[in-house]
């Protein structure tokens, strides 16, 4: 993952926690919002960062991994064609 989304999930966290504490212990909106709701909230937001965050290493994880398949097989592709090129007639005309 690059690091520009590490910094912004690591932000999206930290500004979860700093909206939890702010909602429930600041006594300015201590009136307002209950903390039941408060903590639903925090919890919510946190929830779908860290979904997204592991969504996104599953997904570089299952890229990486068909990455390294497609080399392997371009590989094998490459060696059959070398093998079928240094066998062929040479004096069949080329393609």
């Amino acid at each position: 993952m690059p690091k520009s989304k590490k910094k912004s999930w690591g932000l999206l966290v930290a500004i979860s926690v700093a909206l939890l504490f702010y909602i429930t212990y600041f006594e300015t909106l201590k009136g307002v919002m209950p903390e039941l709701f408060a903590y639903a909230l925090f919890f919510g937001i946190l929830i779908i960062a860290l979904s997204e965050w592991l969504k996104g290493i599953i997904r570089d994880a299952v890229r990486g991994a068909l990455s390294e398949e497609f080399m392997l097989i371009e590989g094998h592709l490459r060696e059959i064609n070398a093998k079928i090129k240094s066998s062929a007639d040479p004096n069949l005309p080329k393609i």
